[in-house]
């Protein structure tokens, strides 16, 4: 099951001054409110329960509004499992009387009745939850001790923004007992305040803790994790009372709970196994005056891929427990990374004065006014396109031989029921009811835990024949003849290729190619395997290598896969059963997902460095002076693309010290639109991008390009050029090396001409210009490229001829240039490059190169990742006597980037908006809007 992204900021903060829920006059540090182009917002509806009312008919008031939405994520959430997974949770519940109590069981009956849908949708819909949520929270204390509770809640399921409510509990028409931020028909609780009492929100607790566990204990009666919350809620009236059973009480989920109370070291975050708290973190003021949790056990690092946790401590600390109020709660949940593009809803609640107020975050990424709404290509299409595959082949042969058409059996049953294999044993459905109904739960648990097959080997199963659903290839090695049917006796490794390179991983291609290896040697170790194969089964195998040898054998024990290669076989055998009843390929989506997204920026056959750079490639590059890859990326890896843009562009200034830089341009339009951001890619993304830039394939490439000389990132940005968006006049990017701390640049420039007689004709800032070798810039293709949208032109090997002071116009650049060396944009022979989505352009530092506006209505995007060598940019001499502090020589390598942006922080970029009336740079052709970006943190 695909987990949702879940993660809130709850954060808990004890303040100074005022318990009063306003806006303090203290000094302000961090942004304040989101500006209009980081995102819509609006407040959540409110709704008043009433708790003496019926069960039955407390909901329906609030649900009845939502039933559309409501209909629409019911039909979604159980599209992502089995059937037989909804068959599972209804069955356990047997008499909801019974296995939930009162009042869960009738508020979910009223809740069913109220929008006119099953009672088993609406049971499921809520456990749902109980899968698989995920938070970050904070808890802060300052030094008057009033405790505020933030909260961001991002979750991955769409459209949550549309029945996210606030709900007051009360009895008739009296006071307010509780308050709960949730979503319509969700009877649980997952971020809740007791005015004068308390305030809660719950982490998801990422382990290896198996998911199963949570049916099993609820048959053994431990109490939804939501269903606890909203329980402490009601019967607690007091911090310590609400901690302590939140402690203790039986949970069928791992989890993180958060509790604020309302005065001093009244903040908590509870550590919990579903048995009892394995650890209880409190305040401690003034020592620990704020708690940040995310989804990892506070007291072990965080993977780096989902660092939320080191930029929240970070934020929080630039302020101090005496500036700490309500308006800096609010500035820290909405800084980057705390507020991204999943984030639902943000909440701050005050227990102590009672006061709360949540918004909704509607389409962070897509609704900046600073980027017009975009196509965002996501995952979800990469696997849509399979779905479509085998939707549009359900009723193809699995077999061209003659002989099996008489079986008429569909690709789709075999593939299918041979997945099924996998997950339900095939035959295993009624077995489960059966448990479930004798209440067997050691037979249960046994039969769950068998179920845990890993992911990639279900998909597997369910892809294992691809291949025969592909045209004949061009490429003439996979052929064996001409015949269509032999060839596709080469399936096997058809399928693995095309899996390559849509995306999963290798060791997923490895057991789609190992079935077919598998039929070769089971017809060697077992007498009479050959006589139970189908006609057309014999027919391949000639092609397919036949009968394996003893040697083949042997060697092919020794994989560490072997017994799954064998096991995906005998399914393969058994899973012919026309007819059975089988789960939709697309309940598999969301596996197939989770399969791509965690084999993202690994490499595989065909996708490597050593791969794809040839000898041929690194001749062409050295003699051009530039070259573009094409297939270097998979299609899932292309799909990312869009988004991260999109991410980055949502990202507020300075967001991550000290970047990003934003820069503005009107477009022919009249629109007010991003021309360039950069310095992004060290900051945390959701998809791992910009490690994977800063480290991975590219780089190796470059290194590959360069003659394994190693590089580093100097440089991060992308050029957005939206339609009717300015263009970039011929010229070369002439980066240089960086300068060492304590030298001292403007005396070095005042100093007279004795002392720097041999700079008279060539200034520092030219002797310092890097050479074209020892620079790889990488334009990455976010959009494709054309005449019309001003595609990319270069001037092959004009980069040879060193600096050519083209349009630069930079007296520290230019001095000491022959002027019969000085050219112009029309003395060079120029070469348009289209690019399509995701191929790179990659030049070196001297490269001339241009690029015309956008006169199209289609974007054009592009990703730079500007990579230095090593020794060149990192290793500095210093001249003369102005740099009494640095020993000579001086190694920069370790922070050239962190360097070169902070250079960039205090000159060009300062403010968040580039200087010279907010132009991206002097080439830039466009029409510049300078921002003076007060919101900038630095």
């Amino acid at each position: 099951m695909q987990r949702w992204i879940f993660l809130g900021v709850a954060i808990l903060a004890v303040v100074g001054a005022s318990a009063a829920w306003t806006v303090e006059e203290s000094q302000p540090i961090f942004i304040k409110d989101p500006k209009p182009a980081n995102g819509t917002r609006k407040p959540l509806p409110e709704y008043v329960l009433d708790l003496s009312a019926d069960p039955k008919d407390r909901w329906t008031h609030i649900v009845k509004p939502y039933k559309a939405e409501l209909i629409r994520l019911i039909n979604y959430v159980k599209s992502l499992v089995p059937g037989f997974l909804f068959d599972i949770v209804v069955a356990l519940l047997g008499d909801l009387n019974d296995k939930l109590g009162q009042p869960w069981a009738d508020e979910m009956r009223g809740i069913a009745e109220a929008i006119d849908v099953e009672l088993g949708d609406i049971v499921f819909t809520n456990f749902f939850y109980e899968f698989d949520t995920a938070c970050t929270s904070i808890v802060a204390q300052t030094s008057n001790g009033t405790i505020f509770h933030g909260r961001n809640l991002d979750y991955g399921l769409p459209d949550l923004q549309s029945i996210a409510v606030e709900v007051a509990f009360q009895h008739g028409n009296g006071s307010v007992l509780y308050r709960a931020t949730t979503y319509a028909g969700y009877i649980g609780t997952l971020t809740g305040m007791r005015p004068g009492g308390f305030s809660v929100s719950i982490d998801e607790r990422w382990t290896n803790a198996s998911k199963w566990d949570n049916l099993v204990d609820f048959v053994k009666g431990y109490m939804p994790i939501g269903f606890a919350l909203r329980t402490a809620l009601e019967k607690e009236d007091n911090f310590e009372d609400a901690v302590n059973y939140l402690s203790n009480v039986k949970l069928i989920t791992v989890s993180y709970l958060i509790v604020g109370g309302v005065s001093g070291d009244e903040g908590a975050v509870i550590t919990r196994e579903r048995e009892s708290a394995v650890d209880v973190w409190r305040l401690a003021y003034p020592k620990r005056w704020f708690l940040v949790e995310t989804n990892y056990d506070h007291w072990k690092p965080v993977p780096s891929s989902d660092d939320r946790r080191n930029p929240t401590i970070k934020h929080i600390s630039q302020t101090s427990p005496s500036y700490f109020n309500s308006s800096t709660m609010w500035d820290i949940m909405n800084m980057f990374p705390t507020l991204n593009s999943e984030t639902t809803y943000t909440a701050v609640m005050s227990a102590s004065s009672g006061h709360a107020f949540s918004h909704i975050h509607i389409c962070f990424i897509e609704t900046t006014a600073a980027l017009p709404m975009l196509r965002i290509s996501t995952m979800d299409a990469v696997v849509d396109d399979i779905i479509q595959l085998y939707e549009d082949n359900e009723k193809r042969l699995y077999s061209d031989h003659p002989k099996d058409k008489e079986n008429d059996a569909k690709r789709g049953y075999e593939d299918l029921n041979l997945a099924v294999g996998f997950v339900e044993h095939v035959d295993a459905h009624p077995t489960i009811l059966f448990m479930v109904e004798n209440n067997s739960l050691m037979h249960l648990h046994s039969y769950f835990l068998a179920l845990q097959r890993d992911d990639e080997t279900v998909v597997a199963a369910l892809l294992h024949d691809i291949g025969w659903l592909q045209p004949k290839p061009s490429d003439a090695s996979l052929l064996t003849s001409s015949d269509h049917a032999v060839w596709l006796a080469k399936h096997d490794v058809v399928g693995a290729k095309v899996l390559r390179d849509i995306g999963f991983s290798d060791r997923l291609s490895r057991l789609v190619e190992g079935h077919v290896q598998a039929k070769r040697y089971l017809t060697y170790k077992e007498e009479g395997y050959y006589s139970t194969l189908s006609e057309g089964s014999k027919f391949t195998l000639k092609h397919q290598g036949g009968i394996m040898s003893t040697e083949e054998a042997e060697s092919f024990e020794k994989d560490p896969d072997f017994n799954l290669y064998c096991q995906i076989r005998r399914y393969d055998e058994r899973a012919k059963v026309k007819g059975l009843d089988v789960p939709d390929v697309k309940s598999y989506k969301n596996l197939m997902i989770r399969c791509l997204k965690s084999a993202l920026w690994t490499d595989r056959r065909g996708y490597s460095a050593s791969d794809i750079v040839s000898a041929s490639m690194k001749r062409f590059f050295d003699d051009q002076g530039y070259i573009v890859i094409r297939n270097w990326m998979t299609k899932a890896e292309r799909a990312i693309l869009p988004e991260y843009a999109a991410e980055i562009a949502a990202m507020p200034a300075g967001s991550a010290p000290p970047g990003p830089f934003h820069t503005y341009e009107k477009t022919a339009a009249g629109d007010q639109v991003l021309s360039r951001t950069e310095c992004f890619m060290r900051a945390p993304d959701k998809n791992g991008m910009g490690t994977f830039l800063t480290s991975g394939r590219l780089k190796k490439i470059c290194e590959g390009l360069r003659g394994s000389r190693e590089q580093t990132l100097l440089k991060d940005k992308i050029n957005y050029k939206l339609a009717g968006a300015g263009g970039y006049i011929a010229h070369q990017d002439g980066y240089w090396q960086i300068l060492p701390d304590g030298f001292d640049e403007e005396a070095f420039k005042a100093e007279n001409t004795p002392k720097r007689s041999k700079y008279d004709d060539v200034t520092l800032q030219r002797k310092r210009l890097m050479r074209d070798e020892e620079v790889c810039v990488c334009m990455i293709a976010v959009d494709a490229s054309d005449a019309s949208n001003g595609a990319p032109s270069v001037a092959p090997k004009w980069n040879q001829r060193g600096w050519l002071g083209l349009n630069a116009k930079d007296p520290e650049l230019d001095k000491g240039l022959p002027i019969d060396a000085q050219v112009s944009d029309s003395d060079l022979e120029w070469k348009m490059e289209e690019l399509n989505e995701g191929d790179v352009l990659i030049y070196g530092n001297l490269m001339p190169h241009k690029s015309a506006a956008n006169t199209s209505d289609k974007h054009r995007r592009a990703l730079f990742a500007i990579y230095g060598d090593v020794e060149s940019l990192g290793n500095y001499e210093p001249v003369n006597c102005f740099c009494p502090t640095v020993k000579n020589p001086v190694d920069l390598r370790p922070d050239i980037r962190e360097r070169y942006y902070a250079y960039e922080a205090k000159n060009r970029r300062a403010n968040g908006s580039a200087k010279g009336n907010g132009r991206a740079n002097r080439y830039f052709e466009g029409t510049p809007v300078l921002i003076q970006a007060d919101n900038q943190y630095q």
